[in-house]
């Protein structure tokens, strides 16, 4: 079971504000998805060989293209990009500024 502190906390991260009834079916929901993940931890995979993402090369520790051919290439016009972006004075651009409540 859920307590209702982690619960809480859950729905704050996820930025939810549900009614009565949706925090009762949303705890439900929950609780059986972590309850099914609680099955899985309890499964024997000792005899199992792990399972990597497809697209890495783990004795290289590098991804790999999809397309092997590829290679990437310098954008041909840089300094033309750079001067049309809106730098600091530290050459980093500059973003849309976060609201805070």
């Amino acid at each position: 079971m859920i307590g209702d502190n982690v619960f809480d906390r859950v729905l704050r991260n996820a930025r939810l504000k549900l009614s009565d009834q949706e925090r009762t079916e949303f705890l439900k929901d929950l609780e059986n998805i972590l309850e099914a993940f609680a099955i899985m931890d309890r499964a024997n995979v000792d005899d199992l060989e792990p399972a990597f993402h497809p697209f890495v090369d783990v004795e290289k520790n590098r991804h790999l293209s999809l397309r092997s051919k590829d290679v990437p290439t310098q954008f041909a016009n840089i300094e033309d990009l750079k001067n049309s972006l809106n730098l600091n004075s530290d050459g980093y651009m500059w973003g849309p500024r976060i609201k805070k409540k």
